[in-house]
């Protein structure tokens, strides 16, 4: 695997960022909510280097048992390559298909994965202030609840029964507060790069707030997002789906 390494590095040498010549609008408010660099964009850019360097790439998606997944794979004119594999999400909504839905997430991951295995930077976010001051009360509302419990069925409670009250042990011998937030074990496994990955660019892509993320960290005790458990990080990217969609 010598070649190909020097081969990178040599690209990497001669490679900038791409152009941002695409723009992801708020059109409700009227916004800008972030620059990108089109997957058209980024290809265009890499590929007089590549031809320099004796590189090339491939994008497949492959079907598994445990989903569908896109495979982006670099090699070298000698034969070796590298490669990452992400997990694409999908599913239907009031507007789109599954089908529809994963067209858009290969799409939107091609120019992700691309850009990350040569170390570009194809995204570049609006000013935050702005942002803010442009939002309406609905969306703060929207992003401020994306966290949030849904609220208990009143018809599921018993009306005698305080919400509170601590239960009591069979023998009646002390009065113990019943433990809370027992880690699962099933549910203790690290949070995978893809995951992750597909985690933080859902983050950039729906425009959620600092504050959001922030009461992410709080909520689940992390100081990031790459000290969640998988099980957290799969439903937090269904949960931001749900919102947003």
């Amino acid at each position: 695997m010598q070649e190909i390494y020097k081969a990178l590095v040599k690209a990497q040498a001669n490679l900038t960022n791409p152009e941002q010549n695409k723009e992801a609008k708020d059109f409700k408010n009227n916004r800008v909510m972030y620059r990108y660099a089109s997957l058209d964009g980024i290809i265009n850019h890499i590929r007089p280097v590549f031809k320099e360097c004796g590189l090339a790439h491939c994008q497949k998606i492959q079907t598994r048992d445990d989903g569908t997944w896109l495979i982006t794979t670099i090699f070298h004119e000698c034969g070796e390559y590298i490669e990452s594999e992400v997990r694409l999400l999908a599913e239907a909504n009031g507007r789109m298909s599954v089908n529809q839905q994963l067209g858009a997430a290969v799409t939107y991951m091609r120019r992700y994965q691309l850009a990350s295995m040569l170390g570009l930077s194809s995204d570049a976010d609006t000013d935050d202030n702005d942002v803010t001051k442009t939002q309406t009360d609905d969306k703060k509302k929207k992003q401020n609840d994306f966290l949030k419990p849904n609220k208990p069925n009143p018809a599921s409670s018993s009306q005698n029964q305080p919400i509170n009250e601590p239960k009591k042990s069979a023998n009646n011998s002390a009065d113990k507060p019943v433990e809370s937030n027992k880690p699962e074990a099933q549910f203790t496994k690290q949070i995978t790069n893809q995951t992750l990955l597909v985690l933080k660019t859902l983050i950039a892509d729906k425009g959620v707030s600092e504050g959001d993320v922030e009461k992410i960290h709080t909520s689940y005790n992390v100081y990031d997002l790459s000290g969640l458990t998988e099980d957290q990080g799969l439903k937090l990217i269904k949960r931001i789906q749900e919102k947003y969609s």
